[in-house]
């Protein structure tokens, strides 16, 4: 059979770039036997063609300089894998100005300027790749945007917060399972970004412009991170039939509304976000006409990222179509203000004596939320003991009124938490 071969141009040799120059330089084989297609990397951008880690690399493919790979007619497709915001932003554009397709990995970026990166594809002709960008669910994002009627979107969409909440399952306080996501080469020396939610939130931009027909900016979301999630926490959820888990989640509220957030969420048991471990993702997607479909896979590593960056690369090869959808179709969505109505985990730090949980109680009560189990610990009189309270379906600015309440009674630490529970896919959503 006749093969059609692509010169390839990696933009950054970090764990993304060495990943895929790793792909289809050892694997160039496999690829042919497999495909009529031949990838060529003939270049590589980096700061220091001198510096040591690239010894194994030809120098012949090492280029200081963005002008080197735009004005090398060999290349035909390039592999975004440096990035942040700048330069890579500028890259992308010059390189569809200068004729080349563009496969990108970069989450932070779509998830900010994805939108105008597609308008400049449009506006010059060619082909721009985020499946990178969306490892872990990648797999599904053609039928997410032929889904006509989606209710609800909901991920697990970060593999190293993920990974330490799965460790504190196994034992570990926050620090060390941190630490050991660190050891395991699963977090960065700063994972403030993964821990804060602020990844989670850069791909539910995007899964939510899939989804939904309509772009976010990132000062849309409410987002939440995973630091103030104990141990403690972990038990109490796994004895009331619980996981913890740091979701995104899209939900159209009504027939006009669209809220997102990110934060830690309470999911059952038995439902399969509840099982995703590790490192890996998870999505499910609700859709009125399709019912409930989703997807467990690897969504952090090299490995994994390069495979996404490489279904692009064949779909460059079939000339296909971008997936990113060409104009918003519901952009008279309008956000939704408040959380959708649902249940709450309510863990208090109480003063162990007489009459208090009656107080705390009677304030709950206030707010008319229904209480469904309290659960505490046994300590000495005068103690500080762990209180949770499971509350029935309510509004949040409820528990924000009764939680302010409380705040000023001497019995009550500072020490608090309030988590929502994932409320069942296919159950209907109502504005909070």
């Amino acid at each position: 059979m006749s093969i059609s071969e692509f010169g390839v141009a990696l933009l950054g040799f970090g764990t993304v770039g060495a990943g895929v120059y790793k792909l289809l330089h050892e694997g160039a084989t496999d690829i042919q036997n497999s495909y009529p297609y031949k990838f060529t990397v003939r270049k590589v951008l980096v700061r220091d063609p001198e510096a040591r880690r690239y010894v194994n690399i030809p120098k012949g493919l090492l280029a200081p300089n963005i002008d080197d790979i735009l004005k090398d007619e060999s290349i035909d497709i390039v592999v975004e894998a440096i990035g942040g915001i700048d330069p890579a932003r500028s890259y992308i554009v010059e390189s569809l100005k200068a004729g080349k397709d563009v496969v990108s990995a970069n989450k932070k970026l779509f998830g900010k300027y994805g939108e105008k990166l597609s308008a400049e594809a449009l506006r010059y002709g060619h082909f721009l790749g985020f499946a990178g960008a969306v490892t872990g669910f990648h797999q599904l994002c053609s039928s997410i945007i032929n889904s006509v009627m989606i209710k609800s979107f909901s991920g697990v969409l970060n593999g190293t917060s993920n990974y330490v909440l799965t460790q504190m399952e196994n034992g570990l306080p926050f620090e060390e399972a941190l630490n050991k996501a660190r050891a395991n080469g699963y977090a960065e020396e700063d994972p403030s970004e993964d821990i804060n939610g602020l990844d989670t939130r850069s791909k539910l931009v995007i899964a939510t412009r899939l989804a939904f027909g309509k772009f976010l900016s990132e000062d849309d979301i409410c987002v939440d991170g995973i630091k103030n999630i104990t141990d403690l926490d972990i038990k109490f959820a796994k004895e009331l039939g619980f996981a913890i888990k740091l979701l995104g989640l899209s939900h159209r509220v009504g027939e006009d509304k669209l809220y997102a957030v990110v934060g830690p969420h309470l999911v059952r048991l038995g439902q399969p976000l509840a099982s995703v471990d590790g490192v890996k993702n998870g999505i499910q997607v609700f859709d009125q006409l399709r019912g409930i479909f989703g997807l467990v896979a690897s969504g952090a590593g090299s490995e994994p990222t390069a495979m996404a960056i490489f279904t692009d690369l064949i779909s460059i090869a079939k000339r296909e179509h971008s997936l990113w959808p060409a104009r918003e179709k519901n952009s008279r969505l309008k956000l939704a203000k408040s959380p959708p109505v649902c249940q709450y985990y309510l863990r208090l730090q109480l003063r162990n004596k007489a009459g208090v949980l009656a107080k705390v109680t009677k304030e709950l009560g206030k707010e008319e939320i229904n209480i469904e189990q309290i659960t505490q610990r046994d300590q000495d009189d005068g103690a500080i003991v762990p209180v949770v309270i499971m509350c029935g379906p309510t509004e949040k600015k409820r528990i924000d009124r009764a939680i302010k309440r409380l705040k000023v009674f001497d019995f009550v630490s500072s020490d608090l938490l309030v988590l929502p529970v994932l409320e069942q896919l296919n159950e209907e959503i109502t504005a909070g």
